[in-house]
């Protein structure tokens, strides 16, 4: 185990280092299969200024125009004893044959696939999913990586090789992939086979089993993005 020369410390990550020396970089392959679905846990709401005279609507958002035309469109051709469930229980959705899709309350936009729920005493409400954000995620990633290789010889400060990304306000030690749920890290390998030349690796984060209260949430790692070979150094 290294340890500060001057206070005796445990130096376990890379990040702990105040120097690292970059001695080769690797890039590793995503699974092809592996997606990265994002369920926006935002509400949306058609017009914000209008339905705040009845409702308090703060962390809404207002829905873009195509999305909330779409729906209008749909809620104009029910009839009425449908609109009357719907009031009464909800966001009514009848059963239909496996694979009938014409009922599906759905639209894309933008990359996005939109609802709308409707219950009572709350305002009319649009939630979105992206079933697969794996090329937004892979892009941003990539420019991080890109960064890390253009490092390799150098001997730069520890953070210098830590993503730019904001810090996420729960995982202190991740970093947040912006527009998306997922977080990038760089953890060293626990099993180091050199005492000189340290191995790291870049992970991408995504949303672990729900603990309870008790626990709280939990991340686990998706993938493996990078394999980083560095020496840690101290300043003279």
């Amino acid at each position: 185990m290294h340890k500060c020369p001057t206070c005796d410390r445990e130096l376990e990550e890379l990040k702990d280092f105040p120097l690292v020396q970059i001695i080769s970089f690797e890039r590793l392959d995503v699974h092809s299969d592996l997606v990265f679905p994002y369920h926006d846990r935002t509400s949306y709401v058609a017009d914000k200024k209008e339905e705040s005279k009845f409702y308090n609507l703060e962390g809404y958002k207002e829905a873009p125009k195509q999305v909330v035309d779409f729906f209008d469109k749909k809620e104009q051709e029910k009839g009425f004893f449908r609109k009357l469930k719907e009031a009464l229980f909800g966001n009514y959705q009848p059963l239909v044959p496996k694979n009938n899709q014409s009922e599906k309350n759905e639209f894309n936009h933008e990359g996005w696939i939109w609802t709308e729920e409707n219950y009572f005493g709350e305002p009319g409400q649009f939630r979105r999913y992206n079933p697969n954000q794996r090329t937004l995620i892979l892009d941003k990633v990539n420019t991080y990586l890109s960064r890390l290789e253009s490092l390799v010889g150098k001997e730069v400060p520890s953070s210098e090789v830590l993503p730019k990304f904001k810090n996420d306000s729960y995982f202190k030690f991740a970093f947040e992939i912006p527009e998306t749920p997922y977080l990038l890290s760089v953890h060293d390998e626990k099993e180091q086979t050199s005492d000189k030349e340290r191995i790291a690796i870049v992970h991408i984060y995504g949303e672990g089993p729900n603990l309870g209260s008790a626990g709280g949430p939990t991340i686990g790692s998706l993938a493996q993005v990078a394999r980083i070979t560095y020496q840690g150094k101290f300043k003279q």
